[in-house]
């Protein structure tokens, strides 16, 4: 799993509810704040924006980061602050 794969996530999983990136050592500050962007992803000749979905999960309730060891600290409260619905 690299930063590259959770830009697909956040293009195709809109609907995402929980997410394990448990030793995915290769996910860094730059993928995680990708991902949890709200602004929509950029579409493909493929999708058109309504079929591309939204921004970020935010219905993501369940985020498993053990093992992710090249994130900082900071991307702690970001997380929280993007995703509300997190447990």
């Amino acid at each position: 799993m690299t930063n590259d794969s959770l830009q697909a996530i956040k293009r195709y999983c809109h609907n995402l509810s929980l997410l394990s990136l448990e030793g995915c050592v290769r996910i860094t500050d730059v993928g995680l704040l990708n991902l949890l962007d709200p602004s929509p992803p950029p579409t493909s000749s493929a999708l058109s924006p309504s079929r591309a979905g939204g921004g970020g999960p935010s219905k993501l309730r369940v985020l498993n980061l053990s093992g992710c060891s090249q994130f900082s600290d900071v991307i702690l409260a970001k997380i929280a602050a993007c995703c509300p619905e997190l447990e």
